[in-house]
């Protein structure tokens, strides 16, 4: 491996073993397999599936509530790249971003007053 590949490598290294507390060690050890064996897609399938089930819980409780009932003064937005993770080309995927933004800005909503 190149010196930058490494890097890139023990820096990801790092950010999982960073989860250990919530996702556990297998869990970990699972991810650093699927890094060191080169399967990216489904690394960062099993990622996102942490991050989603996160954010979920803080939209849920975006009121500081705790019981699920908060509100975001916001909308989420999902946008699927290539789910296959053979091409990622930025140009494409900010394409795509800014299409979804589009289409999203189209829609009416009842947005309330920040102020």
């Amino acid at each position: 491996m190149g010196d930058r590949t490494e890097y890139w490598l023990a820096r990801m290294e790092h950010a999982v073993w960073s989860l250990e507390k919530r996702v556990g060690k297998e869990k970990c050890e699972y991810l650093l397999k699927l890094l060191r064996d080169g399967e990216y897609a489904t690394f960062a399938e099993e990622a996102l599936n942490y991050y989603d089930k996160l954010y979920d819980k803080h939209f849920k409780n975006a009121e500081g509530t705790g019981g699920g009932g908060g509100t975001r003064k916001c909308r989420s937005l999902d946008v699927v790249v290539d789910e296959a993770c053979t091409l990622l080309d930025p140009i494409d995927v900010a394409k795509q971003v800014l299409g979804a933004l589009e289409v999203l800005a189209e829609e009416p909503v009842g947005v309330p007053d920040l102020a």
